[in-house]
């Protein structure tokens, strides 16, 4: 007897894991719906692993992948996955696509992705061209080398919503699901993504966690003094517990600085749950130093030398 399919597949990846749904019956999207996959170039080959201690660095320069004139007639949506390798000044040094076929894979819910065919040539080339043209601070070790998915719609810009060194959902072993659901209904359903171990950069889906301790700053005296003001940049590291694990100065004013590190370093956050796990992230803080109208404090007078 011959079933025809029809409409969605539902296929769960694990007990508590987030579900995949295929679009049996949507057709290849673009000039090319499984274009070859690349292999690692010789910077890559020679990266070095992205660690809670040696994480992704912040982007200071990101141009948004424009969509292709020549697909806005289908009106395609989807989603590219690259793989990036950043040099030691945080330049991208090598962009390549990892998987053949690279599917589509959209976030639906909050335990659900949508899987589609691969987009085209045309959207790969836009996401490749762009990131390119991208910057990120010098890591603390480079090169180092990490995915990237960006999101298409001809209705909005393109967003990132996968930045991490782990493999992203439904990529990897999972690159061929949508043609194994439709060959072999009946295989067991491929583990998901193992938890993270380096820190999660906040982008995309992933939003920063809530504050559930605060310490102000306290505006050093001798910074009032000089009329000193405005923001320091932080990047800091959250643990699995919430805490500030590490923090260190992106944009620096030298008499605050210090001031801002003893602050954050006491802050304390909700914990980040990812695929239902806890999950290190690493976000940038600005913290904003204003003198307000009063005079500034002056110094007390230094008691006069014993005579």
């Amino acid at each position: 007897m011959r079933i025809a399919l029809r409409a969605l597949i539902l296929l769960t990846l694990c007990g508590g894991g987030r579900a995949l749904i295929a679009d049996a019956q949507a057709p290849p999207v673009g000039p090319a719906a499984a274009p070859p996959a690349s292999l690692p170039g010789p910077i890559e080959r020679t990266a070095v692993a992205v660690t809670p201690d040696n994480p992704i660095p912040q982007r200071t320069r990101t141009v948004a992948a424009p969509y292709p004139v020549e697909e806005r007639t289908r009106g395609s949506r989807g989603t590219v996955t690259l793989r990036i390798t950043i040099d030691a000044t945080g330049k991208p040094v090598e962009v390549r696509r990892p998987f053949n076929p690279d599917i589509s894979v959209r976030e639906t819910g909050e335990k659900s992705y949508s899987v589609s065919p691969p987009l085209g040539d045309a959207f790969a080339t836009s996401a490749m061209n762009t990131v390119r043209q991208w910057q990120y601070a010098p890591p603390r070790q480079g090169p180092i080398a990490f995915f990237l998915r960006i999101a298409f719609s001809p209705t909005e810009s393109s967003t990132i919503v996968w930045e991490n060194s782990q493999l992203p959902p439904g990529a990897g072993g999972t690159g061929g699901l949508a043609g194994a659901m439709l060959s072999n209904l009946g295989a067991p359903a491929p583990p998901p993504p193992p938890p993270p171990n380096a820190p999660i950069r906040v982008a995309g889906a992933i939003e920063p966690p809530r504050k559930t301790r605060h310490v102000p700053p306290v505006y050093p005296a001798i910074a009032q003094s000089a009329r000193v003001q405005g923001n320091v940049v932080l990047e800091a590291i959250i643990g699995i517990d919430g805490r500030v694990r590490d923090v260190r100065v992106l944009r620096s004013i030298p008499l605050l600085d210090q001031a801002a590190l003893e602050a954050v370093r006491q802050w304390e956050f909700e914990p980040t749950l990812l695929n239902g796990q806890a999950a290190a992230i690493i976000m940038s803080v600005t913290i904003n130093f204003q003198l307000t109208n009063q005079p500034a404090p002056v110094a007390p007078p230094e008691p006069p030398a014993p005579e």
